[in-house]
């Protein structure tokens, strides 16, 4: 008797919407109305707003049906999410699947097809993954990425657009997403539909819209002017490659073609290897990539969209992890770090990721006359922040550190110079100095130019370093990590007879380090062993993080991005890490017996900032160099004239 009424008020909606609809196309068009929003609605990453609520035609009642006697109504093409996150049609579920809710998964009893009709409401979400809990179950909602291919299929003539989903219910949503844009856009607009399926359609203007499921030999065939792969790193591994080199001729071969690929990160699979290779320009792909970070929430009390910050990453680590934080930055990671390694094996944290990606800055080649006098055309791969004046640096009383990886020079690693100047800290980044033992702790190092370079041979690069140090920056304000390795021995010397007579080398510059953690003599150089590399990888990753160290460069901050735990020690998973290394080198600065006195200079030149420094932290004379603390606790100002070495 129930199911019966049921029935007869579903015929009764069925009717009065049908009433209230006769004037509005509903056989053409999916949506026939929409409204505006201002809201925010739960979803797995929390609350996110809501921008636009639309009213669809009349579609099929679906009855979905729990175990725990709750029920979900919808459209046969709802989407929902399984509980290994896989996508699923309401169409397609079956007795025993488990879906995603806001609490316990929710098991599938069964599934009732009604027979009367109801218009549907489709939530616009403003987020990453669209997707968002309707009655504690999560679902998704897309349509954005499918404005492109309808824009190809409707401005050009005789085209074909292909696209392939990892499965073949991904391609036809995505299909049908298209479609319903080309019915949505005013009448003259629209091309007339020659054939329509789940899979193809044909329009009168000799465009051919296409979709399949992504195997080793689809698309082989067809003539493909514009080819749109979704999700492409998480197609199955044993026949990504396969495909990919099988479809590629198919579009490469024609003039005006197009390939767009987008995924987010599953590994180090082919998915990764284009787009790396598009960031280094070696193929015609264009790099496009949204951090988290990136990405505006709307703040409801504020009335305005806020970029996600800090605050919201710790929530969701949280949320993600358990009350396991590894755990959760691992997940983390996984769902919105863009990350082709898993975060948990990366040196840097998604905070210090985020923290070098916003510092990211173009860095520009600077030609200096003095290099093509001595006939050293490997200058030109030298670049520096666009504002540091480098042709004028030898003139100001600025602190700079040179640290250095050699290479042999036969077109393998390549041979580093990274140079960073001495600076106090930024002052928003004080506060991530958590435990300070003295106001040294607050001078870091900041990025200002990079030299790689995989040719060069020793004798002309230590020709290039003498010339650097001498004629470009002043030899008594630079210091050099140079690292000792097989090659560091030879450049040493090498600097000490360049130019023969008018060498005028001062080897102090090149700082000294003890060979060994429990060794006593200091010697020029930094030689790394196992348990050194893995010190200076563990200050990197905290000075980094903190901001003592800023990092500025693209290709640097790129390194750090596949820059990862490498069985008991670290290093690039892929690829070179050689400017990674001179950054990790570098934090040995901080531990040289040379940095106190060097960083007094630097607290000299900003006196009040000093002292503000010092009114931060409470440490005794035992716990600062030299009494500094206690000399800042008695004056506000200091001469600039002092000298801090004396006292």
């Amino acid at each position: 008797m129930k199911r019966l009424l049921k029935t007869i008020i579903g015929y009764i909606i069925q009717f009065l919407e049908f009433i209230e609809n006769r004037n509005k196309n509903v056989y053409c068009e999916k949506f026939i109305d929409e409204q505006l929003l201002n809201v925010s609605v739960k979803t797995d990453t929390g609350f996110e707003p809501a921008s636009e609520i639309s009213k669809t035609k009349p579609f099929d009642v679906y009855e979905v049906i729990f175990t725990d006697g709750s029920k979900f109504e919808c459209a046969d093409n709802h989407k929902f999410y399984k509980s290994n996150m896989d996508e699923i049609l309401c169409k397609d579920l079956e007795p025993g699947d488990s879906l995603q809710s806001d609490n316990l998964n929710k098991i599938v009893k069964k599934v009732v097809h009604h027979n009367y009709k109801f218009c549907m409401y489709d939530l616009s979400i403003e987020s990453k993954n669209h997707r968002y809990y309707t009655s504690g179950i999560l679902s998704h909602n897309t349509i954005s990425s499918s404005i492109y291919l309808a824009w190809y299929i409707l401005f050009n003539y005789d085209k074909t657009a292909f696209l392939c989903g990892n499965i073949e219910k991904t391609a036809v949503d995505i299909l049908g997403k298209v479609v319903d844009v080309i019915k949505n856009v005013p009448f003259f607009m629209k091309p007339g539909v020659i054939k329509g399926s789940s899979l193809e359609w044909k329009f009168d203007n000799g465009c051919r819209l296409m979709g399949a499921a992504t195997t080793k030999r689809a698309g082989i065939g067809f003539t493909i002017h514009c080819l749109y792969l979704d999700e492409f790193a998480h197609v199955d591994k044993g026949i990504i490659d396969e495909f990919f080199d099988n479809i590629y001729p198919t579009v490469s071969s024609l003039p005006d073609s197009k390939i767009i690929v987008t995924s987010t990160p599953n590994g180090m699979n082919r998915f990764y290897h284009i787009y790396d290779a598009a960031t280094k320009g070696i193929n015609q792909f264009t790099p496009f990539r949204i951090d988290w970070w990136q990405v505006p929430d709307w703040d409801k009390e504020r009335q305005q969209w806020v970029l996600r910050g800090d605050d919201w990453m710790k929530k969701q680590i949280a949320q993600l992890g358990n009350g396991d934080e590894e755990l959760g930055k691992e997940r983390f990671g996984a769902q919105f770090g863009n990350s082709f390694l898993s975060t948990g094996n990366l040196l840097l944290g998604p905070n210090a990721l985020k923290k070098i990606s916003e510092s990211k800055e173009v860095f520009v080649h600077k030609p200096l006359p003095v290099f093509e006098d001595y006939d050293i055309p490997e200058y030109s791969e030298f670049v520096w922040k666009q504002d540091f004046d480098v042709e004028n640096v030898k003139n100001t009383d600025e602190i700079f550190l040179f640290s250095i990886d050699l290479a042999e020079g036969n077109g393998g690693d390549n041979t580093v110079i990274n140079i960073f100047k001495v600076r106090i800290m930024d002052r928003e980044d004080w506060e991530n100095i958590t435990v300070p033992n003295s106001v040294y702790d607050y001078v870091g190092l900041e990025q200002v130019g990079v030299f790689a370079h995989n040719r060069i041979h020793l004798q002309q690069f230590t020709k290039m370093l003498y010339i650097l140090l001498h004629d470009v920056f002043n030899t008594e304000n630079t210091k050099v990590v140079l690292e000792w390795n097989a090659f560091g021995g030879e450049v040493y010397n090498g600097l000490s007879h360049v130019f023969g007579d008018r060498n005028d080398f001062d080897s102090s510059c090149v700082l000294k380090f003890k060979r060994s953690i429990d060794g006593m003599k200091y010697e020029h150089g930094l030689r790394l062993t196992h348990d050194t590399k893995l010190i200076y990888c563990h200050n990197a990753k905290k000075n980094i993080g903190s901001g003592r160290m800023i990092l500025h460069e693209e290709k640097t901050i790129g390194e750090f991005n596949i820059f990862g735990r490498v069985k008991s020690s670290y290093a690039a998973i892929t690829d070179h890490d050689d400017m990674a290394m001179t950054c990790v080198n570098a934090n040995s600065f901080f531990d040289n017996r040379d940095f106190a006195w060097i960083a007094d200079l630097v607290l000299e030149r900003n006196p009040e900032v000093a002292s503000e420094l010092t009114g931060m932290i409470n440490v005794s004379d035992d716990n600062v160099y030299g009494g500094f603390g206690d000399i800042y606790k008695q004056t506000t100002a200091i001469p600039n004239n002092m000298d801090w070495r004396r006292l």
